[in-house]
């Protein structure tokens, strides 16, 4: 073999190293972006899976929307009647009642304060103080949606205060009427005429009147 024939060998050699580097580097490319596209690919069929169970979600919520929309006119003849008849009984007592009602009405599972608070009102009158008990809770929507002037037994006081912090956040101003100051009457008079917002304190009751 003689030397030209050896230099033309060792530059196809060259050549073929150089188109196999090329190669194997577009392999590798391909390989990057065959890895990508699997990964966007799991990806996508991940969000396609969690939207389905979202659907799912959401279609279920949908029903249980409309069932309540149909229900309404029932839930809000119970609303109505417990605002109106069972603000004076004790927790038994209106439990007893209630359950009655639904009886009556055939519904079940129906709960006074969820149909007529959110949570997030729930939370800011337990944030005003107000117990986190049901018969509290029961109260606090008795007090706030009654169309006549409650009388409230509380000698513990922890109601006029909430009562006193509640119409203050929400925006009222509020006098604070005692049956032992001297012009009692006076004041009264005085919040009738103009509509204002008193919360009268009589002995260990108390009054709410609102314009």
């Amino acid at each position: 073999m003689c030397i030209r024939d050896r230099s033309k060998i060792s530059e196809q050699v060259v050549k073929l190293q150089k188109r196999y580097e090329d190669r194997t580097k577009e392999a590798a490319r391909l390989e990057e972006s065959l890895r990508k596209a699997q990964e966007k690919l799991e990806s996508a069929q991940s969000l396609v899976g969690k939207l389905g169970g979202e659907k799912g979600r959401w279609a279920n919520r949908k029903k249980t929307i409309e069932t309540e929309i149909a229900l309404v006119p029932t839930t809000g003849l119970l609303a109505g009647a417990f605002i109106t008849y069972l603000g004076g009984a004790n927790e038994s007592r209106r439990e007893e009642i209630f359950a009655e009602w639904q009886s009556l009405v055939r519904l079940e599972h129906f709960k006074f304060a969820t149909f007529m608070c959110t949570e997030s009102q729930l939370l800011k009158w337990k944030g005003e103080g107000l117990p986190a008990d049901d018969l509290s809770i029961e109260n606090a929507i008795i007090l706030l949606n009654s169309t006549k002037t409650p009388l409230i037994i509380d000698p513990s006081t922890q109601a006029t205060e909430w009562l006193k912090l509640h119409l203050k956040q929400s925006g009222f101003t509020v006098d604070v009427l005692n049956q032992q100051d001297s012009k009692f009457v006076t004041q009264l008079e005085l919040a009738i005429r103009f509509g204002k917002t008193h919360v009268l304190c009589v002995d260990t009751c108390l009054l709410y009147t609102s314009p």
